[in-house]
């Protein structure tokens, strides 16, 4: 009888124990954590820069660089996150006004050195009727565009190093969204390209790129080089 009541208490002893030993774990996986850990920051690959273009009508271009407005440069993925939950989403921005996400260093302009031989990969979406308030296009939209900033600073695009920024321009008829890069061969501006049409997902419509050289060409009626 004594035996037994020696073993219950050691077994009442060790359950104890590990019921103390586990509530300890629950409570430091679960504590609050120190003020200081909020100063601790994860570097980005390349430091990536915000800019804007506010425009109240289509200008000419020596307005159009007037006009560029670096907003932030972002080097750590706090700062990043930071900014994207302060800054306009592309369904709020008003018309002929752009957004611009490019690698620090390299200018939205198709005349930076960086720009001038490459070209864009490009989604042009219609715009629903104001009217209908069209959520859905709106979520769509924000949707792609955040996809496409983190495949941005996190390098994810492969070939990574020949990609130079996006762009997404608002018009009174339809939302343009690009990735820009730089001068390449075919097969890499279609990895590239195929990279961009997956995180563009929610839109069926194809994708074209064309060099910068060459869009004036493609907007008088030219074909766009490629096509996914």
């Amino acid at each position: 009888m004594m035996e037994k009541t020696i073993q219950q208490n050691n077994s009442k002893e060790k359950k104890e124990t590990n019921q103390e030993t586990n509530q300890e774990t629950i409570s430091q996986m679960t504590q609050t954590p120190n003020v200081d850990d909020f100063s601790i920051t994860h570097p980005l690959h390349s430091p990536w820069v915000f800019w804007a273009m506010v425009q109240k009508k289509q200008t000419a271009q020596n307005d159009w660089q007037s006009q560029l407005v670096k907003i932030y440069k972002c080097e750590t993925v706090e700062e990043f996150w930071g900014l994207v939950d302060n800054i306009r989403k592309p369904s709020e921005i008003e018309n002929w006004n752009q957004l611009f996400l490019f690698k620090d260093g390299i200018l939205p302009e198709w005349e930076d050195i960086e720009n001038k031989d490459g070209g864009s990969w490009q989604i042009q979406v219609k715009k629903p009727n104001p009217k209908s308030r069209n959520r859905n296009w709106s979520e769509r939209i924000d949707n792609a565009w955040k996809n496409i900033s983190l495949s941005l600073i996190g390098e994810q695009f492969p070939n990574s190093e020949l990609v130079c920024g996006a762009a997404v321009t608002i018009r009174p008829a339809f939302c343009r969204i690009s990735l820009w890069t730089k001068f390449s061969d075919e097969e890499n501006q279609m990895k590239i390209g195929r990279h961009f049409k997956t995180d563009l997902e929610g839109f069926s419509e194809n994708i074209t790129f064309c060099f910068h050289s060459d869009r004036p060409k493609q907007q008088r009626g030219n074909q766009p080089k490629y096509k996914i």
